[in-house]
């Protein structure tokens, strides 16, 4: 699993709405493939935007199951709790769902979908869903989507009660937006580049929403930033965020975060600017057995002294191995006739992490025992006792 930004404030409802978006691109599947589910519990103190567009101190406390239903399935429950200055406060909860299949060789479907509900200090209650239905084209290290991407949302307003108003009715309002959703990614080596544009209407007005986002994941930190232009009736408001993660054991992360962003308009809630500070804990739940044992069929036996490392990539252009034995640098591995890529390694008796890189995208065989990588996803293991093939 890769690093995801969430802003801490009242907007939370528009963060757990949209998880799945912005988790999308770093909770891949294929990274969770080897596990059943993984606990993420981020904690973080600083400053924040609430809802009614008042900046103030604010701690946070975000807990989520991240569940890979299936190689290409993922779903997630979340929570966010915030509490700012002058006992203003925040909660909120949601599920998520991104699912992607590849229906020919190089095209697939995907569904990036969620709900939530929201209740904060200021007597507003909030619930809404959300679906981004695409078209994916995936050629090697390039990744095209288009399609639409739906929002509807209902708002109810309480007035504090007095005396002269005793059960003052709330306010209702019911905001609905669909749209074109467009874009695209590039991935070199362990950094990826990302353009995504939407298009809504809202109340009659149309705006534009414009983001490229980078991200890369170097040996002992994982940071990723952002830049965005919204344009409407020729007006533009800029926004962006940047993340840093770095990894202090397996199961615990130090986190920063600092963002400013435009209004949701769906939601109704005012932009605002955060920045944080904070931590990570992980733990992963457990590993289903291994469906499938693979093997490179037609391949010349591994030499003795040598360990046969397997992935199955059919589809693959292009794979590579790494691990903890050549510090992580990827060296080209061999297509077998029955489509599974093998590397043979001279190993020593131990314990080693490694994982392929297929077609720029890193990934764990499906047969692989695996550990916490120490950024939230896994590496796959192997254990030498003595020299040995497969």
């Amino acid at each position: 699993m890769k690093l995801s930004l969430t802003v801490s404030h009242s907007w939370v409802l528009g963060q757990l709405l949209l998880a799945v978006g912005l988790l999308g691109p770093f909770i891949r599947p294929a990274e969770l493939r080897a596990q059943q589910s993984r606990a993420l519990l981020d904690a973080s103190a600083g400053t924040a935007t609430d809802e009614r567009g008042v900046r103030a101190s604010a701690v946070s406390l975000a807990p989520a199951l991240v569940f890979a239903a299936s190689p290409s399935t993922v779903l997630t429950v979340h929570a966010n709790g915030t509490t700012f200055g002058a006992g203003r406060w925040v909660m909120g909860a949601g599920l998520g769902l991104s699912t992607h299949s590849r229906n020919a060789r190089h095209f697939g479907l995907g569904l990036d979908a969620g709900a939530a509900g929201a209740l904060s200090s200021y007597h507003t209650r909030i619930g809404a869903v959300s679906a981004a239905p695409v078209a994916e084209l995936d050629v090697g290290t390039i990744r095209l989507y288009a399609g639409a991407q739906g929002a509807l949302s209902v708002t109810l307003d309480s007035p504090v009660q007095t005396q002269s108003l005793p059960g003052a009715p709330a306010a209702r309002q019911t905001r609905a937006v669909i749209g074109p959703l467009f874009g695209g990614e590039l991935q070199v080596h362990d950094l990826r580049l990302a353009y995504r544009e939407v298009r809504e209407r809202v109340a009659g007005v149309t705006s534009t929403d414009r983001t490229l986002t980078l991200d890369h994941r170097w040996t002992l930190l994982q940071w990723n930033a952002g830049i965005g232009m919204r344009s409407s009736e020729g007006t533009r408001t800029t926004f962006g965020m940047a993340a840093l993660r770095i990894p202090i054991i397996p199961a615990l992360a130090l986190t920063g975060s600092a963002a400013w962003y435009p209004a949701n308009r769906v939601l109704g809630t005012e932009g605002g600017r955060s920045l944080r500070v904070g931590m990570q804990l992980g733990f992963a739940g457990g590993q289903p057995r291994p469906v499938k044992r693979f093997r490179a069929e037609g391949a010349p036996a591994p030499a003795p002294g040598y360990t046969r490392l397997l992935m199955h990539a059919p589809d693959a252009h292009h794979v590579e191995v790494a691990g903890d034995w050549n510090k992580w640098i990827p060296a080209t591995a061999t297509r077998a006739a029955n489509g599974v890529w093998y590397a043979d390694v001279a190993l020593t008796p131990g314990t080693y992490r490694y994982g392929f890189r297929v077609d720029g995208r890193w990934e764990v065989p499906e047969d692989a025992v695996t550990v916490d990588d120490g950024y939230g996803g896994h590496s796959a293991v192997v254990q030498i006792t003595s020299s040995q093939g497969e």
